[in-house]
């Protein structure tokens, strides 16, 4: 079983951090090492795979074996109208059983690339009880459900713009409602003290992130609460030709239609920070290997990949001017590069805490919401509840439990 590292580091980020002030002067601090989670792996691991990932570039050529023109050769034919996909944002890959099934898929793959399923320090108002939870692009559910069922004190909202989310069987801590970001979130102002998004990376445009996704999570986020983001970084690491040429089209492709993924890394702390609403960014990243190289994960991730590039072809071979048999051969040799080359993508998150008097926020949440649990659990003891009440409202007093640890 391959082993993912994290660089396990968490890095502050403010307006004077040359590295997300500059984006052409690559810098990281180190803040201190990240806390460790509890976490019973996915998949379990082999001891031949768990040395450090020390991915090399391998110095034999596979240009001589694909005999597949260039990719990149008719990139932006006169022929392909991209402007259908603007707009609300654009999900390039068709909404399937198949999909649901990739993106179910893909909830454990981060779950144990991560170590868990966020980071912002927030577990101890998850545990308490009546913390309100929004996860935004929830596609089928699978990051709430499974959220809902660790703290079924807590309530959890799942928001999509496709309906693909269980309406009738899920927990009764669980909400699904169907709505797009982009023409705002159907919340009152500060209702959520946790916001999660990811992997959206590819649907939103600079101005969308700026002007309006950003914006709306703030808005709908509770002061003093936290929002995170995942995404993955546009580019890949140790990459073949085949594999450059792929990647090189659908970046021109997505380019197109307004949406820029490449240093991603570098542009969401700005986005966070133009909001002028984060009192606190952080940022923590990992790597994600794709192919058998690394054992069960990276056959797994190169796999969702694989996926990924099969279920966008209808929008990248009209765009570069090939044909269907021709980009099916170029995935196929980037499938084979990726196992010589040991290629790796960077995936992270950034979580920060929005401004404002978060003891205020939390002491003045109603009896309803803080006495949630016993309508979830009527096994619960109601002066255990009201001891752990009272020791969560000593500590948000004396400031311990808002203190993060870095």
């Amino acid at each position: 079983m391959g082993k993912c590292y994290s660089k396990d580091k968490l890095t502050r980020i403010d307006d004077t951090h040359p590295k997300y002030s500059n984006p052409t002067t690559p810098h990281t601090t180190q803040i201190s090492n990240s806390p460790s989670q509890n976490f019973t792996s996915a998949f379990p691991q082999t001891p031949q795979h768990r040395s450090r990932l020390q991915p090399r570039r391998s110095t034999s050529s596979t240009h001589s074996r694909h005999d597949t023109r260039s990719l990149h050769q008719g990139i932006g034919s006169p022929n392909y109208e991209v402007s259908s996909l603007g707009g609300a944002g654009a999900y390039l890959i068709p909404v399937s059983d198949e999909e649901i099934d990739r993106l179910q898929m893909q909830h454990y793959l981060f779950r144990y690339l991560w170590h868990g399923n966020y980071s912002a320090p927030v577990e101890n108002w998850l545990k308490l009880g009546g913390a309100q939870v929004l996860d935004v692009g929830c596609g089928p559910g699978s990051w709430i459900l499974e959220m809902a069922t660790t703290y079924q004190l807590s309530h959890f909202t799942g928001v999509d713009i496709s309906p693909i989310f269980p309406n009738d069987i899920k927990p009764r801590n669980v909400t699904f409602k169907e709505g797009d970001i982009t023409r705002g979130l159907d919340f009152p102002d500060n209702t959520f003290d946790f916001v999660n998004m990811r992997s959206l990376g590819m649907v939103f445009t600079e101005r969308q992130w700026e002007e309006i996704v950003l914006p709306e999570l703030v808005r709908v986020t509770k002061p003093g609460g936290w929002i995170e983001l995942m995404e993955e970084e546009g580019i890949l690491e140790n990459q073949g030709i085949m594999t450059a040429q792929l990647q090189e089209c659908y970046h021109h492709f997505i380019n197109s239609i307004g949406i820029y993924t490449n240093f991603m890394s570098q542009k969401l702390p700005r986005y966070m920070q133009s909001t002028n609403q984060f009192k606190k960014i952080y940022h923590k990243e990992t790597q994600v290997p794709l192919g058998k190289w690394n054992g069960k994960f990276g056959e797994l991730a190169i796999k969702d990949f694989e996926w990924k590039y099969h279920h966008i072809r209808h929008h990248l071979v009209p765009f570069s001017n090939i044909t269907n048999e021709e980009y099916d051969r170029i995935l196929q040799n980037t499938i084979q590069e990726v196992e010589e080359y040991k290629t790796f993508a960077t995936s992270f998150r950034f979580f920060g805490q929005k401004i404002g008097d978060a003891t205020q926020a939390e002491m003045n949440r109603s009896d309803k919401d803080l006495l949630m649990g016993i309508k979830l659990n009527e096994k619960l003891d109601l002066k255990e509840i009201n001891r752990e009440l009272s020791n969560f409202r000593d500590k948000i007093i004396d400031g311990s439990m808002m203190n993060f640890n870095v």
